[in-house]
């Protein structure tokens, strides 16, 4: 959050997207909103959401939504961008974008829409 908070001086909006599991303190919410950051919150972390995004059940554990996030894209490739690319085509990702408020926060984030 204070990285964000920090590299939104130099731009005109700035979103973060924040695990859910992580308490944000009532003083980091106050920070991101004098530095004009918008928080997205991914529900339990980024890999439920990832796992929301293929319709695939989850539950809200972190760890579990980590090992099952691991399995499909590959245990060392969770960061890896063409193991992404290969999972979630256009098509998965702009049908999930009408179902899934975090994604459709984080694709106009993207385009600079909010």
């Amino acid at each position: 959050m204070r990285y964000a908070c920090d590299e939104a001086s130099g731009y005109f909006k700035t979103s973060a997207v924040i695990d859910s599991d992580v308490p944000l303190s009532d003083r980091f919410r106050q920070m991101a909103e004098r530095n004009n950051v918008n928080l997205i919150i991914s529900t339990p972390a980024i890999e439920g959401t990832l796992l929301k995004i293929l319709e695939i059940p989850h539950n809200e554990n972190t760890d579990d939504c980590k090992k099952q996030f691991g399995d499909i894209v590959g245990e060392r490739k969770t960061t890896f961008k063409q193991a992404h690319k290969r999972v979630f085509t256009e098509e998965i990702v702009s049908h999930a974008r009408e179902k899934i408020p975090e994604l459709a926060a984080m694709i106009n984030a993207i385009r600079g829409d909010n």
